[in-house]
């Protein structure tokens, strides 16, 4: 499955130098340092096979600037809702906040407001029903989860396996009070419309709560809810007590 989608390097035929180490074992170091958190440079590289630590993470980042995972995980969802294994009636987005060791002057390292102002990051995740992450975003530590909202919405990769159209959006997304912004709200709802059929007209008047200038009621722990029709088009809204949302 994934090497397929591995770049290709064709050894030179006049000074090959060095033979390349094959990716598999590569890819079995990547994930031996994943499940171990053991530190790059002391991978055993004789013992185990997998070569050094060093070699191992610059193959993980070669693989990274190529798109590896990004083609993989669509690959991965197309072949999960082929199987009926994936649920776009409804999704779930939420962020968790980990510390940053190192890369302190990295745009997504930044003051954590929860962790008395340490360098951390965010991790911004959208799943579907079953818990199947649909798209993920890595900001500092310092970003609202609101601003998050709408790249993590709107970069939901067409999800094949099926025939006819490929889903993108589920029917209903649940988000908890860090999301709960009218102008956020409206645009993710315009986003969605804006996707559906040619000529369609969506009724933002049902779609969210103050969408139309006024201001949403005021609803201590709730979750916001948005709905949205078969062919992506607003259907309705609703608030649903906080026991509902998901944990921040």
């Amino acid at each position: 499955m994934i090497e397929p989608l591995l770049p290709k390097h064709e050894r030179r035929f006049r000074y090959p130098g060095r033979k390349r180490i094959d990716d598999r074992k590569r890819l079995h170091g990547v994930l031996f340092v994943l499940y171990t958190g053991i530190q790059w440079e002391y991978l055993p590289p004789q013992e185990l096979g997998f070569g050094s630590g060093s070699t191992c993470w610059r193959r993980l980042a070669e693989w990274q600037e190529a798109g590896v995972w990004e083609k993989l995980q669509r690959v991965l969802l197309d072949r999960l809702r082929a199987a009926d294994r994936l649920d776009f009636s409804r999704a779930t987005v939420d962020a968790s906040h980990v510390q940053a060791k190192r890369g302190r002057s990295s745009p997504k390292v930044g003051p954590s407001p929860v962790d008395r102002a340490r360098p951390g990051s965010k991790h911004h995740v959208l799943t579907d029903a079953h818990g199947t992450p649909l798209r993920v975003s890595f900001t500092g530590g310092h970003r609202n989860d609101v601003t998050q909202l709408l790249p993590l919405v709107g970069g939901v990769p067409p999800v094949r396996g099926k025939r006819g159209r490929p889903r993108r959006k589920p029917r209903a997304l649940y988000a908890d009070r860090g999301y709960d912004h009218d102008s956020y709200r409206c645009d993710c709802v315009n986003a969605a419309s804006s996707r559906g059929s040619p000529g369609a007209v969506s009724n933002t008047a049902r779609a969210w709560a103050g969408c139309d200038g006024s201001p949403s009621p005021p609803s201590p722990g709730s979750t916001a809810l948005a709905a949205y029709g078969p062919a992506g088009k607003p259907e309705t809204t609703c608030t649903t007590p906080s026991s509902s949302s998901p944990t921040a």
